[in-house]
């Protein structure tokens, strides 16, 4: 039985030998792989930046009554697409009992001297018809009684504007019945049916009743560092990245750059605002959060290597080069743009040169 054991026991180490020198192998390799210098390369960097920001639309316009009421109807919902002087909702009006009461006296006392007119003027027919005055008196009770009648009919105006918000066949809108001024989408409806509402005044902005849009010109507005903030021109595309439609990005083109910046904790930024080009078939609304890539430099063909590969002193960078005996000594180099992974080297190397990455000296431990 012993015998049988030790045999079993032979073959098994004779089977695990190969195994165990390939594996020798393979970390030798690694070794040796993770030892092997990197050279400098020629390609293309760019340097971008990314900035968050909101979508929003271009115009917001607020919706205001001229006249305080009460809203008894709304016509339209949030996201109907409406017209300009499209009936929007209709406020009944609650006149001031001070005003009433001073035009409806108004209008009594107008009519009084108006019939009080038209009597003075019979009479002077009368009177003119059997020659007892002159065609110049006659002349003055006309005007005079088309004077009183206007007076009658201008004071029926205003006591009709009061009380329903528009003269009896003026030919004008009525003033209660609140209108569209632009094409546009419903973004908000701040009031209910019921909802008291007070009018533009000197004294007041007025009640905002809708606030209207149009969704087909929307802005990306961000705001960006101000070492950055040079590089940006005015008409330079950008690269939005909507939160909403992540499957989709969208390209924008800077309109506007805020030429002072503000303290945004601790550091100054600038607003920047660009044009959304919209996509067929994409609906974008409005307060979405997007991403905006900048392409803030690009250059082509330059001599580079990994970001990885360098080492930082101070102010200074260095790398390590492998010298014609073989052994690596400090080089410092002149660094250019990068792109996160791979950095421009304007001076202190060659295409030619071998270097050694910091991370080999920790592998090799």
């Amino acid at each position: 039985m012993k015998k049988v054991i030790i045999i079993i026991a032979v073959l098994g180490v004779i089977v695990a030998i190969p195994f165990l020198f390939k594996g020798k192998l393979s970390s030798s390799a690694s070794v040796k792989n993770a030892l092997k210098p990197n050279k400098p390369f020629i390609t293309t960097i760019e340097r971008k930046v990314t900035v968050a920001g909101t979508i929003s639309p271009r115009e917001e316009i607020d919706i205001k009554p001229a006249i305080s009421g009460i809203v008894s109807a709304i016509e339209v919902n949030v996201g109907d697409k409406v017209k300009k002087g499209q009936p929007l909702a209709k406020l009944k009006l609650i006149p001031d009992l001070e005003n009433l009461n001073n035009a409806e006296s108004a209008v009594v006392s107008a009519r009084i001297n108006e019939e009080a007119s038209l009597q003075d003027l019979e009479r002077q027919k009368k009177l003119f018809s059997v020659g007892a005055i002159a065609e110049t008196d006659l002349i003055n009770a006309k005007k005079d009684y088309e004077l009183k009648a206007e007076d009658l009919k201008s004071a029926q105006n205003r006591l009709q504007v009061i009380k329903v918000g528009a003269a009896k066949d003026s030919g004008t809108m009525s003033s209660n019945i609140i209108f569209a001024t632009c094409d546009g989408t419903v973004l908000t409806i701040p009031i209910k049916v019921g909802s008291s509402v007070m009018g533009r005044s000197t004294f007041s902005e007025g009640t905002t009743l809708f606030t209207l849009a149009d969704m087909n010109q929307m802005i990306f507005n961000g705001k960006i560092s101000e070492t950055d903030v040079s590089y940006l021109k005015e008409g330079m595309k950008i690269e939005l990245t909507i939160g909403a439609i992540q499957k989709d990005t969208f390209d924008a083109v800077i309109e506007m750059i805020a030429p002072q910046g503000s303290d945004t904790q601790g550091s100054v930024k600038f607003d920047f605002s660009a044009a959304v080009i919209p996509k067929e078939g994409k609906i974008i609304r409005a307060g979405y959060s997007a991403d905006a890539s900048i392409l803030l430099e690009k250059k082509m063909n330059v001599l580079a290597i990994k970001e990885g590969d360098v080492s930082f002193s101070g102010d200074s960078s260095f790398v390590q080069v492998k010298g014609k005996n073989g052994a690596f000594r400090k080089q410092y180099i002149t660094l250019g743009i990068s792109d996160g992974i791979n950095i421009e080297v304007l001076s202190g190397l060659t295409k030619d040169d071998e270097i050694k990455s910091p991370e080999i000296d920790g592998n090799s431990l």
